[in-house]
């Protein structure tokens, strides 16, 4: 399943680097949970349950059944498959929608995770600028008579 290209939305670097951050966070085990589902999707018209997907997935991906739940699990909490809560057993579903919701509850949490590193980052800094010296050569004075780097 593809979606159409947004030209010019994205910069060639700025692309690469969401596509590496992006490929860190979604295995090469979960895109082939998700290309088997979407599969499964296109060709039966069908919402494969967890033994349909596991015994898919047997060749190239064999999965105990607790792991696949979980990456069922992950991938369905970002958005990007969808279950019937209430069916037993749990069917999953992917389409145009669910791509576009996982991809924006994605960038939700990475936005998220580098505001809060950013906001680590200025206290850091903050920290530094009010830093002296002598207050900086006590605290390697400390770790050398602690003998060790840790916090005195």
């Amino acid at each position: 399943m593809t979606l159409p290209e947004e030209s010019g939305s994205i910069h060639k670097n700025a692309k690469k680097l969401v596509r590496e951050k992006l490929f860190q966070d979604l295995s090469s085990v979960d895109i082939a949970i998700l290309s088997v589902i979407s599969k499964l999707n296109q060709e039966d018209e069908r919402h494969p349950t967890t033994s349909v997907i596991q015994k898919e997935l047997l060749v190239s991906h064999p999965l105990r059944r607790t792991q696949l739940y979980d990456r069922l699990a992950h991938l369905h909490e970002l958005g990007f498959i969808s279950a019937d809560p209430f069916r037993r057993p749990r069917s999953y579903h992917i389409d145009k929608s669910t791509l576009e919701s996982g991809s924006r509850e994605w960038l939700r949490r990475q936005k998220e995770s580098l505001e809060q590193l950013s906001n680590r980052i200025e206290d850091l800094l903050r920290t530094m600028e009010n830093a002296t010296p002598s207050e900086v050569a006590r605290l390697v004075g400390e770790a050398v008579e602690n003998n060790d780097g840790s916090e005195a």
